[in-house]
């Protein structure tokens, strides 16, 4: 298992920099941000993992000294809130994967990109940072409120979900961004289903490939856990592999990478685990019923023997006892894609369903026009051009074109590579 960081050190560091940076001082030094990277690193480098949190506190340092203390309301607001947000993902969990370490540094980078020099940091919080607020400023002045993650929100459903579920279901659960007039629903629960969360959104894994090309040179998947030096120099390189070469389709096979080596801890052979049987235990400890009782609550046929299964029937009727024995992720994995899709039928309807509760069950979602805090016409018709096409070229040094839509494979039709400067960008200071 990897090595994690104790609960309590988190919590001490992420005190000693909300303590130096926001109780103790209401105007910042560069000694108290000075002190409380040093605290922080030194936190870490006890525990035994100074890694990616170390190289992203090195980032955040840089553009500290040039905005901090000309800034009148609490950058250390959002500093802390930045840092706690990356803790689960760099440091807690110690699961960290080459694309989980770029797409948080691409977050950071970009959130700082807006902030140093294009817009206000007030206009930036409101509609561009992934996390939610306490405090923002409306005309001059600092209002209470909670501010909508437009750029995850914008991104997830315009370049994404339709790559996932296909237009004809997407269109199904009114997921795709303009199509139709929002409305958000107070009766709606926007919070995660189990059957979500513990199998069906796991698809993903049965897509990894088993080699990435860096620099020209194939690299098993498996020698990029846990090694975040793949990233320190060659952001770009990085980003355009997994950008360009193809994923697998999702089906009943794995790699090796991710059934025998998974977060294998460098020099330190056998030590991974294999995540396919991580997450068919994972159903039975969260008490998921099986495949085909999922199949008959969403109104599908049930299996009736293991002959009609799309994938495996022979391997199924050698592990199961009866059809209906069959774990919910094994059986919905199995499932051929949908027609545009890259998930099974079962699959696509609860993908459908979550996604479409956290869309209009969220009051803070972006085009939600019902509120006091709401953004105007002009504003949201500004934020639907964000891509992440559009973050990458504003993020990455020496990258001049892109795919039109990352998401999508290279070479596919509607998506060609695109001129940085072709891509569009918002223009917060007209709109704003």
């Amino acid at each position: 298992m990897p090595v994690r960081v104790a609960i309590d050190t988190i919590v001490v560091a992420v005190l000693q920099v909300r303590w130096s940076l926001f109780v103790m001082s209401v105007r910042f030094t560069v000694d108290t941000i000075v002190v409380a990277l040093l605290q922080v690193r030194w936190s870490l480098f006890m525990s035994g993992r100074v890694t990616i949190a170390t190289i992203v506190v090195t980032v955040l340092q840089v553009r500290w000294s040039l905005f901090v203390m000309s800034v009148r309301f609490t950058v250390a607001t959002i500093v802390v809130a930045l840092l706690q947000v990356r803790w689960s993902l760099f440091v807690m969990s110690g699961r960290v994967t080459i694309a989980t370490i770029v797409v948080a540094l691409l977050q950071v980078r970009w959130s700082l990109f807006v902030m140093s020099g294009r817009v206000t940091i007030a206009t930036t919080i409101v509609a561009l940072l992934q996390v939610r607020w306490s405090l923002f400023v409306i005309s001059g002045r600092v209002t209470i409120a909670t501010t909508v993650v437009v750029l995850l929100q914008v991104i997830t459903y315009k370049d994404f979900m339709r790559q996932i579920l296909g237009s004809t279901t997407s269109d199904t659960y009114d997921l795709i961004i303009g199509d139709t007039d929002y409305a958000y629903n107070n009766s709606i629960d926007p919070t995660l289903s189990n059957v979500f969360s513990a199998a069906a959104y796991r698809f993903g894994h049965s897509m990894v490939s088993d080699e990435v090309t860096l620099n020209g040179t194939a690299t098993l998947t498996s020698d990029l856990y846990m090694r975040p030096k793949y990233t320190l120099n060659s952001m770009t390189e990085v980003v355009e592999a997994l950008t360009n070469e193809p994923l697998f389709r999702t089906d009943r096979w794995y790699t090796q990478s991710i059934t025998d080596r998974m977060f294998e801890e460098p020099g330190s052979p056998q030590t991974g685990f294999d995540v396919a049987a991580r997450n068919i235990q994972r159903g039975r400890d969260h008490g998921l019923p099986p495949y085909n009782a999922w199949r008959e609550h969403y109104g599908l046929a049930k299996k009736a023997n293991f002959s009609v299964m799309d994938q495996g029937s022979v391997r199924f009727s050698r592990l199961y006892e009866t059809v209906d024995d069959i774990d919910l992720y094994s059986g919905g994995i199995s499932e051929d894609n949908i027609s545009g899709g890259k998930v099974g039928e079962l699959y696509a309807i609860i993908l459908g369903e979550q996604f479409r509760d956290l869309k209009f069950g969220d009051r803070f979602w972006f085009e939600n026009t019902g509120d006091v805090s709401s953004f105007t016409d002009d504003q949201i018709r500004e934020l639907k051009k964000v891509s992440l096409a559009r973050v990458l070229c504003d993020t990455l040094t020496g990258l001049t074109s892109v795919l039109k839509n990352p998401f999508k494979a290279a070479g596919t039709s509607n998506n060609p590579l695109t001129a940085c400067s072709d891509i569009a960008d918002i223009n917060i200071e007209r709109r704003w």
